[in-house]
């Protein structure tokens, strides 16, 4: 084959270490121990320790961070529609700017069983509430005057007292005849004065105002006044 000027070339596949011994031998070259003591030893199987099977841990989320404090209506405190001074009515609303409307509840709010210290965070938002119901109107806020219509209201329930207090008039005979007088010139003739004395008078008693009952006399004395549009002064 040398005086081939175009040498073969014959590609040969080997499976294995002895295989490739055994091509090396019948080609004349090393010898079959010593391919062996060349061949690389296989790798060691990695080790299954979970610390290299196991993958990295993720490092824990951030905790989000607090969410600000919202009034009872869910809004949080806003410096455009709110009172510098961050103070809450009695219901749990921020109190607004002076001239500034209270806006609508935000969706999931009033939160049923909420507390009105209005003290809830915007993540209550998103626990399950009952249908909101309509709010009710809310107090009136920074009420200067309420001291006076509550000191008003005081001094209207003691004079209502002080009226049921005070027993009714007892008429006398003396009392409904200058009463009777006063009317008859009032209204310039004795003659309704006297129709209306005999409505009173017990039936087969002579219609004078003496003769009235006394379970009858202040009633009489009213319609007597009413008649003629005068106040018996005494």
């Amino acid at each position: 084959m040398s005086d081939n000027p175009y040498p073969m070339h014959v590609g040969i596949v080997v499976t294995s270490a002895a295989q490739l011994a055994a091509v090396y031998a019948l080609l004349g070259g090393a010898s079959p121990v010593a391919v062996a003591a060349a061949s690389p030893s296989p790798a060691p199987a990695a080790s299954a320790s979970p610390s290299s099977t196991s993958t990295p841990a993720a490092s824990p989320a951030a905790e989000p961070a607090g969410d600000a404090e919202v009034d009872t209506d869910g809004w949080p405190w806003s410096a455009d529609l709110h009172a510098s001074t961050k103070g809450k009515t009695q219901t749990g609303h921020w109190r607004m700017k002076v001239g500034v409307s209270r806006p609508e509840p935000k969706p999931g709010f009033p939160v049923a069983g909420a507390s009105a210290s209005g003290t809830g965070t915007a993540a209550s938002s998103t626990a399950e509430a009952a249908p909101a119901a309509s709010p009710a109107p809310a107090a009136e806020e920074d009420d200067e005057f309420a001291a006076f219509r509550a000191a008003a209201a005081k001094t209207d329930a003691e004079d209502n007292a002080a009226k049921a207090a005070v027993p009714p008039r007892k008429w006398t005979d003396a009392d409904l005849g200058s009463l009777c007088n006063q009317a008859a010139v009032k209204l310039g003739d004795p003659a309704p004065v006297k129709a209306i004395i005999a409505s009173y008078v017990t039936e087969g008693e002579t219609p004078h105002s003496r003769n009235i009952p006394e379970a009858k006399r202040e009633a009489f004395a009213k319609e007597i006044e009413a008649k003629a549009g005068i106040e018996f002064a005494g």
